[in-house]
């Protein structure tokens, strides 16, 4: 769009009202100005007025017979009170000189013309912006920042933190952290990792999207199971039932069968024999008749899977610490009696989650808890590493969190990520600037070095590689099999006791009773 402006007395009173207007972004506009006694710089300079890409301004002469042409040069990135011209002369208006001007091709903005941006920032954002020595800040964001200050012909300086030590977000409708000093303190650009959310979308300027990140969740991970119980492992509760189950109903039906078809032998042979083949073990016991080398083919080779399938993976479970199911989801941390926690540094999630329409998040947000800076020891080392707190942070900060207090093997990440977005730079609404910078910044993305650039400053405090687990056998890993062992002996024990007691009573004739009466009916 293209705004011709003619005025005779000063329009700030009427830029001032479109100052509020986020529509008003002309793409070039032409100040054309009928009194030579106005303060044009001051016109020229107005924050309205360089939205636009292009301005031109053309005003009286001094003597008021002619007319004089100005390109007017953006100062969006000034410093405040700087008080430099914005008007470069380019001559006298001549109609016939310029009658072809605007129909040329306009000239774009490919530079910044050695200007020094003023960053919002804040030094606490690994890997994009970290503290490093001598007072310096390395990081991603400023490698890639030095690479388009380079291409683009500016210089920049950054701050620590910002002016009111918050993050940022829009509480009670005013702007906090960097926004605010991108607002209200005139700073320029915003190359912080934030994400893009609606409300930040509306009130900025920002860049092409450039990385994707979300917020994790850092959890305890679950105490394993004891050790003791590794002999149960290898199948779960379930197939446990199942296989405890099939083996009554089969055993007893065997017995049944073959109490009426061979009355005439002692069945607890049967008995004893499908038990045997339970347990993977020969037994001397002759099978007659089709029907029962169809049965116990069947039972034989259904014994030989479970068998097989135990023993293969007690290998492993005796070995092998055995975890508990750990929270992956945002469901699964909804139902559970875990906290959620954030720390206090003005960020949005905390009231999103209260506000939010979605029952798991409401639930979460119902129990959140808040904490300060001050508090990280008592919360990470106090309560997660107990498991009755969990703490959300950006995904790539939470890294260097769970390293920096060394939880690498105690803190897990859950699978599902709360809130992902795009990260951008933002800049102050209608920045003619930010078309530039985003072709720039996307060029990289396509070069391939913001990801390598990022993956640079993360292997720097990446976890050190852990032994490879390998492990004698300890008295742990085996107590079961002696558990179970001096269990059976005792229940053996009782059944010699029992047999005894039953031959003696047999060889003084007070009692005939015979174990085969069991079985033949």
């Amino acid at each position: 769009m293209t705004v011709v402006m003619v005025f005779c007395n000063d329009p700030s009173q009427f830029l001032n009202q479109l100052a509020s207007s986020l529509v008003w972004n002309p793409e070039l506009i032409v100040l054309f100005s009928l009194r030579a006694d106005l303060d044009h710089n001051a016109v020229a300079n107005h924050n309205v007025v360089q939205r636009s890409q292009y301005i031109t301004l053309i005003r009286p002469s001094a003597s008021k017979k002619s007319f004089l042409l100005y390109n007017v040069r953006h100062s969006i990135f000034d410093p405040p009170g700087a008080n430099k011209t914005v008007l470069l002369l380019v001559g006298m208006w001549d109609s016939q000189a310029y009658k072809h001007k605007f129909k040329q091709p306009k000239r774009r903005i490919d530079s910044f013309r050695k200007v020094n941006i003023d960053l919002a920032s804040i030094c606490y954002d690994f890997p994009f912006m970290y503290d490093g020595p001598n007072n310096t800040c390395p990081g991603a964001a400023f490698d890639m920042l030095d690479i388009l200050a380079a291409k683009l012909d500016f210089t920049y300086t950054w701050q620590d933190q910002s002016t009111d030590g918050r993050w940022g977000s829009k509480e009670n409708g005013t702007w906090t952290g960097m926004f605010a000093d991108l607002l209200y303190h005139n700073k320029s650009i915003i190359i912080n990792n934030i994400e893009l959310t609606l409300d930040r979308q509306e009130a900025f300027d920002m860049t092409y999207p450039y990385f994707s990140e979300g917020f994790s969740i850092m959890l305890k991970i679950p105490d394993p199971l004891p050790r003791w119980r590794g002999l149960l492992y290898p199948f779960t509760r379930q197939v446990w039932v199942y296989i405890v189950s099939m083996a009554v109903v089969a055993v007893l039906l065997f017995t049944f069968v073959m109490s009426f078809m061979q009355n005439f032998k002692p069945h607890h042979k049967g008995f004893l024999q499908m038990l045997a083949s339970l347990s993977n073990q020969g037994y001397s016991n002759e099978v007659h008749g089709w029907w029962m080398h169809v049965w116990m083919l069947t039972w034989w080779f259904m014994c030989y899977v479970l068998c097989l399938a135990y023993t293969c993976n007690l290998v492993a479970f005796l070995t092998i610490t055995v975890p508990r199911k750990r929270i992956e989801t945002i469901d699964e941390l909804a139902d559970s009696n875990v906290i959620v926690a954030m720390e206090n540094y003005g960020n949005y999630v905390p009231e999103a989650l209260r506000e939010s329409s979605d029952p798991s998040l409401a639930k979460i947000g119902a129990r959140f808890d808040l904490y300060e800076a001050s508090e990280w020891d008592s919360v990470i080392k106090g309560k997660v590493t107990k498991g009755t707190y969990a703490v959300i942070n950006g995904q790539s900060f939470h890294y260097f969190y769970r390293n920096y207090f060394n939880l690498t093997t105690q803190c897990y990440f859950m699978r599902e990520v709360l809130y992902p977005s795009f990260v951008v730079y933002y800049l102050r609404k209608n920045t003619p600037h930010t078309e530039l910078l985003s072709e720039n910044l996307q060029r990289l993305v396509e070069a391939g070095l913001v990801g390598k650039l990022y993956n640079k400053h993360m292997m720097k405090d990446a976890p050190p590689d852990q032994d490879d687990g390998l492990q004698a056998l300890t008295m742990p890993h085996l107590a079961a099999a002696f558990i179970l062992c001096l269990c059976l002996y005792a229940v053996a024990t009782l059944c010699l006791l029992l047999e005894l007691l039953t031959a003696r009573r047999v060889r003084q004739g007070k009692n005939t009773f015979k174990m085969e009466t069991l079985f033949v009916g």
